[in-house]
């Protein structure tokens, strides 16, 4: 596993877990890197004790982001996303993705949390803290959407443990169990999205550019191909 998506109740648990985790992951990482795909997505998160706001990454304004949305644009918001986590990857050891609180919103149909982690192959750890009937809502929730699900984590004290439930969180000391931190590292998740298929292909294609002889014509199906294989920089074109 090189990378995890945090599924959080709200920013408070957001920060715990994220701490938690970096404690837990550095020992074995050298570099790690904190990515919220979308800035403003974690909002206040930047402002919890003991993370360095430098080290903090994004792909996107939330601004931009809203623009895209509004103008029925996702596929470039995830194009744009990808590509940010991809050079991401490039220079880390590891990426843990701050998912979106409830509280941020962009469209009532966009589940923001579970495509992207989809979309990254980043199995999720749900967080939560007001009560353990939340968690395993969001846990119920991640099943549903076929998302990638590593552990569920109380911020709380409980005394049922689900199946789904590694640990409590204590909020104070930010620690996890070794075990809990083993189990979570052999977590694997082999999800490939279409549009990650995609990507994965043209970042392939990019390494060893074609020439390509483009015949005349003016069939549109010739030319919107020629102009998205273009855009992409996947080929050289040679005009006859």
């Amino acid at each position: 596993m090189q990378s995890l998506w945090i599924y959080p109740e709200d920013t408070e648990v957001l920060g715990v877990a994220c701490k938690s985790l970096l404690k837990a992951l550095k020992p074995r990482y050298q570099k790690i890197a904190l990515f919220s795909p979308i800035s403003g997505g974690c909002e206040g998160f930047g402002e919890c004790e003991g993370l360095n706001p430098l080290e903090f990454h994004s792909a996107i304004d939330k601004q931009k982001a809203l623009e895209l949305v509004s103008t029925a644009q996702e596929e470039l918001l995830f194009e744009t996303i990808l590509k940010r986590y991809d050079e991401l990857q490039s220079t880390h050891d590891f990426v843990i993705n701050l998912g979106c609180t409830p509280k941020f919103f962009l469209n009532a149909l966009l589940d923001l949390n579970t495509i992207l982690a989809k979309h990254l192959n980043a199995p999720m750890v749900a967080v939560a803290q007001t009560s353990l009937d939340h968690l395993k809502a969001m846990h119920s929730h991640i099943l549903k959407k076929e998302a990638p699900f590593a552990i569920g984590l109380f911020a709380g004290e409980t005394l049922e443990k689900p199946y789904f439930l590694s640990a409590s969180l204590c909020k104070q000391q930010c620690e996890l169990e070794a075990s809990v931190v083993e189990n979570l590292l052999q977590t694997k998740s082999e999800i490939t999205t279409p549009l990650a298929f995609q990507m994965s292909l043209e970042k392939k294609a990019k390494k060893q550019i074609k020439k390509v002889v483009l015949p005349e014509s003016e069939d549109e199906r010739i030319l919107k191909a020629a102009h998205r294989l273009n855009a992409m920089g996947t080929v050289d074109f040679i005009g006859r």
